[in-house]
């Protein structure tokens, strides 16, 4: 029987400018993703507002992440799904179902310019208002956020 990979996330992804494709699915990391593992968001950006997951996306070629089955928690920005200035256009495919995330932290504008398709955020433990920052993007084709907490009503837009 293969035994999953435990512990942190490897620190040195961020050599990989050419990755196309990071699953680390079906492991048992947990905590939160170390912010020295990924290449830095522009200093424009203020770190605070950047979670470690986010700085993922800053890999110029990457396309697909795939992180489910963890056990990965703390906060989303909104901007890693808006693939705002800091993060590659070419992410296409964000997998971070089954984790403990908890929140989506917006983002200022409400803008949202991403050539984004698939979204998975199903079984986390996100709570709050429903981002309304997900109904503004056109390419998205399949978005699940079940077993959640969200609260309000969810955009009938989408």
């Amino acid at each position: 029987m293969i035994q999953p990979i435990r512990g942190d996330i490897p620190r040195n992804f961020s050599d990989l400018s050419q990755l196309l494709l990071i699953n680390l699915s079906y492991n048992r990391f947990s905590s939160e993703i170390p912010a020295e593992s990924w290449p830095a968001p522009a200093a424009s950006v203020p770190l605070a507002c950047v979670q470690r997951l986010a700085a993922i996306a800053a890999l110029p070629k990457l396309q697909v992440i795939s992180l489910s089955h963890n056990n990965l928690s703390g906060s989303l920005p909104a901007s890693l799904f808006c693939n705002v200035s800091i993060y590659s256009p070419s992410l296409r495919i964000v997998q971070l179902g089954f984790n403990a995330f908890t929140n989506i932290v917006k983002q200022e504008s409400s803008k949202c310019f991403s050539s984004l398709q698939i979204l998975d955020l199903q079984h986390n433990q996100i709570h709050g208002e429903f981002p309304l920052i997900l109904t503004n993007n056109s390419a998205l084709t399949s978005l699940d956020v079940s077993w959640n907490l969200f609260s309000g009503k969810i955009p009938s837009v989408i």
